[in-house]
């Protein structure tokens, strides 16, 4: 039968082991049997198992800023990350992206990789320069995975051009890659593009994230 959440919080708290001494922490529920999908058509994406993050503290209670959004008919694994991390700002700092001329698909990752929560991004500024009438899409500049509170401030971030495979479908470029973060904060941020130039991709992804993007 399907799980509910008394079952899910049972299992979340057999985790913890000493609450006494256990920080707020971040759990990855999973069900690799079940497959959530993001796209159809030409542009189809193959999948993923269903899984989200949520926040829960010492004694086991999830944050009610990250309910569950699934029902789970099971959980095959969980995984557990700590949020004891200090705090630490990445502040300034110009970076230029010259852009590759590769006709592929493949995605190029260049940039700034974040595992951790309590990061503070102030003044940094990314451009990109070079790009033609091929090129390799890019998956980030920064991108947070699996973590949270994450502040975006006073920061610059620039679009991609947009180019297309064999079957006319565009292959999206990416500044910042948001995938299953909790608390990601935007404050203050310029996104430079070209408005209306009908050539330019997202500067943002994100995907399955209980996310505050503020203007």
């Amino acid at each position: 039968m399907p799980l509910n959440k008394n079952h899910i919080n049972d299992i979340i708290l057999n985790a913890i082991k000493n609450p006494e001494e256990t920080p707020c922490i971040e759990f990855k529920v999973n069900n690799s049997d079940h497959k959530n999908y993001i796209r159809y058509g030409a542009n189809a994406n193959s999948g993923e198992m269903q899984t989200e993050l949520i926040l829960v503290d010492a004694e086991g209670n999830i944050d009610p800023t990250t309910p569950f959004m699934f029902d789970y008919e099971k959980i095959t694994s969980i995984n557990v990350y700590r949020r004891d991390s200090e705090p630490i700002t990445l502040k300034g700092g110009e970076f230029t992206t010259v852009a590759n001329n590769k006709k592929s698909s493949y995605y190029y990752s260049r940039g700034i990789y974040v595992t951790r929560p309590n990061v503070t991004f102030d003044g940094v500024k990314h451009y990109i320069v070079g790009e033609g009438e091929k090129g390799a899409p890019y998956s980030h500049f920064v991108k947070a995975i699996y973590t949270s509170d994450i502040l975006f401030e006073n920061c610059v971030f620039t679009a991609h051009k947009t180019y297309y495979n064999s079957q006319g479908v565009g292959i999206g470029s990416y500044d910042i890659n948001i995938d299953k973060c909790i608390n990601v904060t935007s404050l203050k941020r310029t996104a430079r593009s070209l408005r209306n130039s009908g050539v330019l991709w997202h500067r943002d992804r994100r995907r399955i994230s209980p996310t505050i993007l503020a203007p």
